[in-house]
C-alpha cells in the first residue's frame, strides 16, 4: 500500500487555536469558541490542473478518526517530506519585488526580516468558490464516519 492510498481518504481537524498554542499563545475561551476547528481534506484536488496536493501546515491538528498521537506523527512526517530543500521556494528580496502564489497550493512561511530597516507590505486576495470545502469524489467510510474514520 501507498502512503497516497492511505491519505487520499483523510481528514485533519485544523484551527488557528491549536496552531497556536503550539507557540505559547492562550486564547481566551470567547475567543476560541469564536474560532472553532474546522474538517479538512488531507489531500485536494486543483479545481484547475487536476493535480493533487496535501494540505498541511502548522493549523493540522491531528487525523480524523484516528487516535491523536498517530495523527500528528503521519502529519509530522508528511510535513516533513513537503518540507525537503527540493520542494522549497525561498526569495531574496529586492526593492519593488512582488510575490504571488496560490494559497490552495502553496505551504508558506514568513521568515523573519529587519523590521528596522524594511516594511513588509501584504495584500491578500481570497477567490470565493467550492474548493475550500472540496472533499475527494470516493471518500467511502471516511466519509460516513465509519471504521477507522469514525469521527471523534
Amino acid at each position: 500500500m501507498k502512503i497516497t492510498d492511505v491519505t487520499l481518504t483523510l481528514f485533519a481537524w485544523r484551527g488557528i487555536v491549536y496552531s497556536r498554542s503550539l507557540i505559547g499563545y492562550r486564547f481566551s475561551e470567547a475567543e476560541a469558541a469564536a474560532l472553532p476547528p474546522v474538517q479538512q481534506a488531507l489531500v485536494r484536488t486543483h479545481p484547475v490542473t487536476r493535480r493533487r496536493s496535501l494540505f498541511l501546515g502548522s493549523h493540522a491538528s491531528h487525523i480524523i478518526g484516528w487516535p491523536v498521537e498517530e495523527g500528528r506523527k503521519l502529519l509530522g512526517a508528511l510535513l516533513e517530506f513537503a518540507t525537503q530543500p527540493e520542494f522549497v521556494y525561498r526569495h531574496s528580496w529586492h526593492v519593488n519585488d512582488l510575490v504571488m502564489w496560490d494559497n490552495r497550493r502553496v505551504l508558506h512561511r514568513g521568515r523573519p526580516w529587519d523590521e528596522s530597516t524594511y516594511r513588509r507590505v501584504m495584500h491578500r486576495t481570497t477567490v470565493a468558490g467550492a474548493d475550500r470545502d472540496e472533499r475527494p469524489a470516493a471518500l467511502g467510510a471516511a466519509a460516513k464516519g465509519e471504521g477507522r474514520w469514525a469521527r471523534s
